[in-house]
């Protein structure tokens, strides 16, 4: 920790590395409990809290918000690392809970900016699960650093960023409104349904270039015949 911060600050000691830590971190399994929260508002000011907002329709971002550790010389007789990593943990499960979200599939992406790291703008978990990645994934990250650089000190005012992916950013995308549509120079939506949606225009477009380079009216009858069919506004192909 740093032999320099200013004063008023309390003095820690240096995190120790996981495998000397004195209590084994523990994945939390459900949303913190009250003694957990309780916990987590005695050692962790939040200086200028605010709330979620959607910044897509299907993500969620807390913006950037001031955090400070506080009280470490009163935290239970364990590693300084489990400790402080127990902390980023219920926050983590409190922050998916509060926006709905669970604790096996919902992703999510944090950033914790320190003031005395610069590189790659802060520590981050990036588009992780919390079964994938959790408080203690995210002080273990720190604690690699405190150990190497006198600039960091756990009870230094951070700036936390959080985004929570409430459906699958990889997922179907919803059906392009009309007005749209329109936009482009498309009168009419043919292709629809929930999948193979590249497959059905292909083959709709193909019937469409056949009829209208047809060398003869009875080929140009054929394939307008399937045209027709394929784009009949009652069928969902």
């Amino acid at each position: 920790m740093s032999n320099g911060m200013a004063s008023g600050r309390q003095q820690s000691s240096s995190p120790s590395s996981p495998s000397s830590s004195s209590s084994s971190p523990r994945k939390g399994v459900n949303f913190p409990t009250d003694e957990e929260l309780d916990f987590l508002h005695k050692h962790c000011e939040i200086i200028d809290a605010t709330k979620f907002y959607r910044s897509t329709p299907g993500t969620l971002k807390l913006p950037p918000t001031r955090i400070q550790l506080r009280n470490l010389d009163k935290l239970p007789k364990a590693s300084l690392d489990v400790n402080v990593g127990r902390i980023f943990d219920i926050f983590i499960r409190h922050m998916l809970q509060q926006e709905g979200g669970n604790l096996e599939t919902t992703r999510y992406w944090l950033n914790l900016a320190h003031p005395g790291y610069r590189k790659k703008d802060g520590f981050w978990i990036s588009h992780k699960t919390y079964k994938m990645a959790d408080g203690h994934t995210l002080m273990n990250t720190i604690a690699d650093q405190v150990q190497s650089n006198d600039a960091l000190g756990l009870d230094e005012t951070m700036s936390l960023t959080m985004r929570i992916f409430k459906q699958d950013i990889h997922g179907k995308g919803d059906r392009t409104p009309d007005k749209i549509l329109r936009k482009f120079g498309v009168k009419h939506n043919y292709v629809k349904g929930d999948g193979r949606c590249l497959l059905k225009a292909l083959v709709i477009g193909k019937h469409w270039s056949d009829k209208n380079t047809a060398s003869t009216a009875n080929e140009a009858a054929f394939y307008d015949s399937k045209y027709v069919r394929l784009t009949r506004t009652n069928v969902s192909c």
